[in-house]
């Protein structure tokens, strides 16, 4: 695991307001607390990001899913966009296009407060330091059904 990446990232997202830091002795006080474990995954030639294991407690398998599958159409964008492209009616005149990579995208997505404690995390402890839980205030990377429907209920 990777300690000290960690702590900065989680040090730059609690300022950015996207999350909240808490000893354990005042959060395990929350209703609907769910502790999921937090890691790191490499990217390659980009930074690494945290990753939340919300199957630790069946949190993916409880989240009501309000959407088909089918509405998350992965691959075949190009084609897609060509072709749209092609049977544009001319009378709207040229066609314009625009490729944005949105950096921590699911950053943009706020929960519902009531959800926000079911999706906490434990950080990586230091010695002398209290057990430290991080709890979101927007959907997090690992939450299966987050990109569909950030308002769902978690159970």
């Amino acid at each position: 695991m990777h300690k000290e990446f960690i702590r900065e990232e989680m040090a730059d997202v609690t300022e950015k307001g996207l999350w909240v830091v808490l000893p354990y002795s005042i959060a395990k006080d929350l209703p609907d607390s769910a502790y999921s474990p937090l890691g790191t995954k490499e990217e390659r030639d980009r930074r690494a990001r945290l990753v939340v294991d919300h199957s630790w407690f069946l949190i993916n398998e409880l989240t009501k899913a309000y959407l088909y599958p089918e509405v998350m159409q992965f691959g075949g964008t190009l084609p897609r966009l060509l072709y749209r492209v092609r049977h544009s009616n001319p009378c709207h005149g040229i066609v314009y296009s625009i490729k944005l990579d949105l950096a921590d995208g699911l950053y943009h997505l706020q929960l519902k407060p009531s959800d926000a404690a079911k999706l906490s995390v434990v950080l990586p402890s230091y010695p002398g330091e209290p057990q430290l839980i991080a709890i979101p205030l927007v959907c997090t990377m690992g939450w299966q059904n987050s990109p569909l429907n950030p308002t769902s209920d978690v159970y």
